[in-house]
């Protein structure tokens, strides 16, 4: 459910309400389910968009959440009171209470040639929250990128580079003891895909258990504190098909890296 209300007149800045019941199903990488119940209050540039990669233009934000999680291992087939799970995953699982503020600021590539398939321009993203009581989970968390575009020569109906860098760390915070000293599952990073790593399945690298359920090939993923992606590439006009070369479609190759991994367990200090 969602209740957005302008506060300015002819202004696109606006309160947004939301409240949210889903489960994700996480099986095929970690054997896991999410289930989350939330409600949110969220101040931004951009009311009416869902996500703030949807805003045509540049987005700010600042989001207050309250959440109710529950991590839901899978199920053994066979023995229903079982679960087919790492250790690991087991020892996660549970309800948690998160209670966080979370800045958000996207340039949505409005520095850029074409929102959605830029060759000439600069992109940046970056965000910080901050959870802690009255929830039971508590973290300091931020992530960004940067993105560079640029024309070459008009050979071929013009050739782009393009390198693109984005990164993300999270610390817990005991708060003196009210929280836990080790991040959950559900609040960590998790690397591979077309989207962040391509060549890598969907979170296919950084830290993994020993074993994991039937639908988990090499163990579940664990997921990590610290993280980063690189990519470079360079791209043409689609060639030899008109239709698609004036639809803006184009021809990349790239290569790219990156890491996801843990950082010492022992907490940041207590707020």
């Amino acid at each position: 459910a969602v209740l957005t209300n302008p506060l300015l007149n002819a202004s696109n800045t606006a309160l947004r309400v939301t409240g949210r019941m889903d489960t994700v199903d996480w099986e095929c990488a970690r054997s896991s389910r999410d289930r989350t119940r939330s409600i949110g209050v969220k101040i931004c540039n951009w009311g009416h968009v869902a996500v703030p990669e949807a805003a045509k233009d540049a987005y700010v934000g600042l989001e207050w959440t309250a959440a109710f999680r529950d991590v839901l291992p899978r199920r053994h087939p066979s023995s229903p009171y079982a679960c087919d799970a790492s250790p690991e995953i087991v020892a996660q699982a549970g309800p948690s209470w998160k209670h966080s503020l979370l800045y958000q600021h996207r340039l949505n590539n409005s520095l850029c040639d074409d929102k959605f398939n830029p060759t000439s321009g600069v992109d940046a993203h970056w965000s910080w929250e901050v959870a802690g009581p009255p929830g039971d989970v508590g973290f300091v968390k931020g992530t960004g990128g940067a993105a560079l575009h640029v024309p070459v020569v008009d050979t071929l109906g013009g050739i782009s580079l393009h390198a693109s860098i984005n990164g993300g760390f999270i610390r817990p915070i005991t708060y003196g003891g009210l929280c836990p000293s080790t991040t959950s599952i559900t609040d960590r990073f998790y690397v591979g895909g077309p989207i962040q790593l391509r060549g890598f399945m969907h979170s296919g690298i950084g830290p993994r258990a020993e074993t994991g359920g039937k639908s988990t090939a090499g163990g579940d993923a664990l997921g990590g504190d610290l993280f980063y992606t690189a990519t470079v590439a360079a791209s043409i006009p689609f060639p030899g098909i008109s239709l698609l070369r004036d639809n803006g479609m184009r021809l990349f190759t790239f290569a790219n890296a990156g890491t996801l991994t843990g950082l010492d367990a022992t907490p940041a200090s207590a707020i």
